[in-house]
């Protein structure tokens, strides 16, 4: 499993940078936080491991090429391209690249 300790963060951020592991690149597609939503690009390496993160809102996940392992409290889920899923954040979750995979995160309110 490859969990990487550094960031990568491209866009503005207001507070504390992000916890996308590094070499994963993401890009803020609305880098005004000010408002409700905060969607985020992402492009990773296979077994690239996000931290495990919970907070209220909600997320949507959406994967534009590759293959994705989401786990929200103790249910898995495989997604591939064209797949979505959506979930309330306070529940533990976390992600794990299966293969080099694009995808787009919706989070309410912004949390990354």
């Amino acid at each position: 499993m490859g969990v990487y300790p550094r960031t990568t963060w491209f866009g503005a951020r207001r507070g504390a940078p992000s916890c996308i592991p590094a070499p994963a690149s993401t890009t803020s597609c609305l880098p005004d936080l000010r408002g409700k939503l905060e969607v985020v690009y992402c492009n990773a390496p296979p077994q690239t491991t996000s931290p495990t993160y919970q907070h209220e809102g909600e997320e949507l996940g959406y994967v534009i090429r590759g293959r994705l392992r989401v786990t929200v409290g103790g249910d898995v889920f495989v997604l591939e391209r064209g797949d979505a899923i959506s979930y309330p954040s306070h529940r533990p979750h976390f992600w794990q690249t299966l293969a080099e995979t694009e995808m787009i995160w919706i989070a309410t309110p912004p949390s990354w």
